[in-house]
C-alpha cells in the first residue's frame, strides 16, 4: 500500500493488521429537508435524475430525462432550480430516452465537444404500426454549451433489448439502461459502468468498459451480481462510481425485487479503479416513508457527488 496525501479510509479491514472491540458501521446519508428539489412542470408527465448535477463556477446545471426526452434545469445554490418553458434539449428516439450521463470532455481541444453526453435510447420494433430502424444502445452526443447537441448515428454501445440482431457477439447477458460514465483522471480512461441483464434469468447485473475516446469501448466484462449475503432474490440494478481520497466509491442501487419490490441505495470500493467489493451490506441512502415521493426506487444522479464546506452533496430521484 502506497500512503500519499490522500486520507486512507476504513471502509473495509484492508489497512487493518488486527483490532479488538471495533465494529465497521455505516453512516447513512442524511437527506435534504426540502426535498425533493424538482417537480414536473406544467409541461411535463414525470421527471427523472437518469441524469446529472454538475457545478460550474457559480452555476449549478442539471440535465434530466422526463417523458419527451432529456431536458434542463440551471440553480444558484443547488436547491432552487429554475426551467425555461418548456425545457427540453433533445426528444428521444419515438420519445422514449433513459439513463443519460453528462459530463465535461476530458479532451477539451475541439470547443464544439466541450460535453459529452451519453443517452440511452431504445428500439421498439412495431410501435405504432411504425418499424423502427435506428439500433436500440447508448447514443453519444457533444454540445459545445450543453445545451445544443449533434448524436452520433449510431450507438457506441450496442443494446440488444428488443433487437437482438445488434448483438455483436453472444456473451450470455445484454446491455441494459442504467448506466453511469466518466473520466477517470487517474486511470487517464473514460469508464463506463453498465447494467447487464442474464439472458436466461432476466437478473440485472453490474459490469464494466473502457474507453479511450468515448466512441470505441471494450466489451464490458461482469463485475458482479447479488450473492449470497444479499437478501433472496435481490439484484443489482444501478451503480455510480466516482474517485474519493485514496479509495474510489461506488453507490449500489439494489433491488429487492421478491422481498419487497423496493430498491435502496448502497456502498461499493475499490483500490484501483477495476476491481470492486461489497464488504457492508447495510443501506447508505434509505427509501423514504410510505406515501412519500421516495419510497419506492431511488435513483442516483450519474454525476460525481460536490463538495460543500465539510459535506458531499449527492442527488438522487426517487418513486413511489
Amino acid at each position: 500500500v502506497k500512503i500519499g496525501p490522500e486520507a486512507q479510509l476504513f471502509v473495509d479491514e484492508y489497512l487493518v493488521a488486527e483490532k479488538a472491540g471495533v465494529q465497521f458501521r455505516v453512516h447513512p446519508a442524511e437527506k435534504h429537508a426540502g426535498n425533493p428539489i424538482l417537480r414536473p412542470a406544467a409541461w411535463e408527465d414525470y421527471v427523472l435524475v437518469y441524469g446529472s448535477v454538475l457545478r460550474e463556477d457559480a452555476r449549478w446545471r442539471m440535465w434530466y430525462t422526463n417523458n419527451l426526452g432529456l431536458a434542463y434545469a440551471e440553480s444558484d445554490d443547488g436547491l432552487s432550480w429554475r426551467r425555461a418553458e418548456p425545457n427540453l434539449l433533445t426528444k428521444g428516439h419515438r420519445g422514449r430516452s433513459d439513463t443519460a450521463t453528462i459530463l465535461l470532455n476530458p479532451d477539451q481541444r475541439d470547443p464544439d465537444r466541450k460535453y459529452l453526453g451519453y443517452v440511452m435510447e431504445y428500439r421498439y420494433p412495431d410501435k405504432d404500426g411504425i418499424r423502427e430502424q435506428r439500433r436500440e444502445g447508448v447514443y453519444l452526443r457533444t454540445s459545445p454549451d450543453g445545451l445544443k447537441w449533434v448524436e452520433r448515428p449510431d450507438p457506441v454501445m450496442y443494446g440488444v433489448w428488443r433487437a437482438k440482431p445488434d448483438n455483436r457477439q453472444y456473451t450470455g447477458y445484454e446491455l441494459g439502461d442504467v448506466h453511469h460514465i466518466y473520466w477517470d483522471d487517474r486511470l487517464k480512461k473514460l469508464i463506463g459502468h453498465v447494467k447487464l441483464t442474464d439472458l436466461e434469468s432476466g437478473v440485472r447485473m453490474r459490469g464494466l468498459c473502457e474507453s479511450g475516446d468515448g466512441v470505441h469501448w471494450s466489451e464490458p466484462r461482469l463485475l458482479w451480481r447479488a450473492d449470497e449475503q444479499d437478501q433472496p432474490g435481490d439484484q443489482l440494478y444501478s451503480m455510480v462510481v466516482f474517485p474519493y481520497e485514496s479509495i474510489w466509491v461506488g453507490l449500489v442501487g439494489v433491488f429487492h425485487k421478491t422481498s419487497t419490490d423496493r430498491l435502496d441505495i448502497q456502498l461499493a470500493f475499490s483500490r484501483d479503479g477495476r476491481n470492486w467489493s461489497r464488504p457492508l451490506r447495510e443501506v447508505f441512502l434509505e427509501n423514504g416513508p410510505e406515501g412519500s415521493f421516495d419510497w419506492g426506487v431511488l435513483h442516483m444522479s450519474a454525476a460525481p457527488p460536490i463538495r460543500q464546506g465539510a459535506r458531499l452533496w449527492l442527488y438522487y430521484g426517487g418513486s413511489a
